[in-house]
């Protein structure tokens, strides 16, 4: 579990549906995707600071995922004071 102002890395999600998974990854939420946390629940809200691809700049834009979709992505906190 990630906490609200957290930094995470999106890893692969294998609890995904297909459709899931290439629905987010069009959005920028990608395996390699650095996140910040806004809010935990009904949405879960994440802010997107780098989609971890090549022409990638930082995007800083925010995304509302269902608990339950949240709850099957998969990440790595990243450690305090870390830039994406």
């Amino acid at each position: 579990m990630v906490a609200p102002g957290q930094q995470a890395s999106i890893l692969e999600s294998p609890a995904l549906s297909g459709e899931e998974a290439n629905s987010l990854r069009a959005m920028g939420l990608r395996p390699g995707a650095a996140v910040r946390v806004v809010r935990v629940g009904q949405p879960t809200i994440l802010e997107i600071l780098s989609c971890g691809g090549p022409a990638c700049g930082q995007c800083g834009c925010r995304m509302g995922l269902a608990r339950g979709v949240a709850e099957r992505v998969l990440v790595q906190p990243l450690p305090t004071g870390v830039e994406p």
